[in-house]
């Protein structure tokens, strides 16, 4: 079995939000899902050309993606506390505020805090299974 502490999900959430914040993930980009040429982006890699792995970013999206689906609310807490949001603060440069992220989705502070912590669960869940198995492999 897996394990990792809160600071490392909080590092691999804060790398996730400014990789989103960037226009990598797909839903920032608009794209469909099968609208990217694979093979394309394949032939592109070279040994000049520096690829990063974004595979850890790629799984939180898709986390997040799936809690939407069950329950919207938790995956725009999420957003707003990392900065993916819309209305929210840029990971890069500011800090988080529980308070004002509350405020400006509607949600008295303590709901807004209880689906934050639905929010981490989830995605804290997908990586234990994630690195379970590459454990395992």
């Amino acid at each position: 079995m897996s394990h990792f502490t809160d600071e490392q999900l909080e590092c691999w959430l804060d790398s996730w939000a400014k990789w989103v914040r960037g226009g990598c993930s797909i839903a920032a980009l608009g794209y469909q899902s099968t609208s990217i040429d694979q093979t394309f982006i394949q032939s592109n890699r070279s040994p000049h050309t520096a690829v990063s792995d974004h595979d850890l970013e790629q799984n939180i999206e898709k986390a997040v993606s799936l809690l939407a689906a069950r329950d919207r609310t938790s995956a725009d807490v999420g957003r707003m506390e990392y900065g993916c949001h819309k209305l929210s603060h840029n990971p890069h440069y500011d800090k988080r505020n529980q308070k004002k992220n509350a405020e400006i989705m509607g949600l008295h502070p303590k709901t807004y805090s209880r689906k934050l912590a639905d929010f981490r669960l989830a995605v804290w869940q997908t990586l234990a299974l994630l690195l379970a198995d590459k454990l395992a492999a």
